[in-house]
């Protein structure tokens, strides 16, 4: 409840910077709006949100989605995303519910997922 009306940070971690610099604002198209040198990188996303991509010398890529975009069009943000370089995940989550041209539609939702170099899992999705 304390919490519940304040808008949330997520963070990424990364094992090279300039390499998740290039993905990040060169493929996904994020605005850098600050950088602490050599330790972080801060993107200001949609409605006053943030996303910060951090080095880390322990482990990434932890297999489960680490950011989400909320989106009102998914397929159109699919597209545009391929056509800049990016490979979308194909998963079987049971019960019948699977990916389909890298897109899930499940109880009135729809979700994608792709991953950084690291192996971080990014999701796109779209409510009803």
């Amino acid at each position: 409840m304390v919490l519940a009306r304040y808008p949330i940070r997520a963070s990424v971690p990364v094992s090279d910077l300039d390499r998740a610099r290039a993905f990040y604002s060169d493929v996904l198209g994020l605005e850098l709006a600050e950088e602490i040198e050599g330790e972080a990188l801060h993107y200001r996303c949609g409605e006053g949100t943030w996303l910060e991509v951090f080095r880390t010398r322990s482990g990434v890529g932890c297999g489960h989605t680490e950011a989400g975009f909320g989106v009102n069009d998914i397929e159109e943000v699919v597209a545009a995303l391929r056509e800049r370089g990016v490979v979308f995940e194909e998963y079987d989550l049971g019960a019948g519910v699977v990916t389909v041209s890298g897109i899930v539609e499940m109880g009135g939702h729809k979700a994608a997922w792709f991953t950084d170099p690291d192996g971080n899992v990014i999701g796109v999705f779209e409510e009803d």
